[in-house]
């Protein structure tokens, strides 16, 4: 059952954050909503219908306009990407396991 922090002394700073994360870049680190926001609002842009078993990493443009989600099923090389925009549209990308294996 995993573990639910609330507070922990142990981390006081950022520096501290980013170690506990497994020293990951901070650039990695999404702050949006901020902690502690109300969810009453919240609504899903993306991954209602995704695979129980799905693995997704995302990838942020420079600028930080564009969001790249890509999203494994499962650990059969099934792959789909999903490109998000500054006028909050989303985009399906059609890339297969071949392309994706040689990234």
């Amino acid at each position: 059952m995993p573990t639910l922090l609330t507070s922990s002394p142990d981390i006081a700073t950022v520096a501290d954050l980013l170690e506990r994360l497994g020293g990951i870049p901070p650039e990695r680190v999404r702050y949006y909503p901020m902690p502690g926001t109300a969810t009453e609002a919240d609504t899903y842009v993306l991954g209602k219908d995704f695979p129980r078993i799905a693995e997704i990493v995302l990838d942020t443009s420079d600028d930080g306009r564009y969001v790249l989600a890509t999203v494994q099923n499962g650990d059969g090389g099934e792959f789909a990407s999903f490109v998000h925009g500054m006028m909050g549209s989303i985009h399906e990308l059609s890339i297969t396991p071949q392309v994706m294996s040689m990234c």
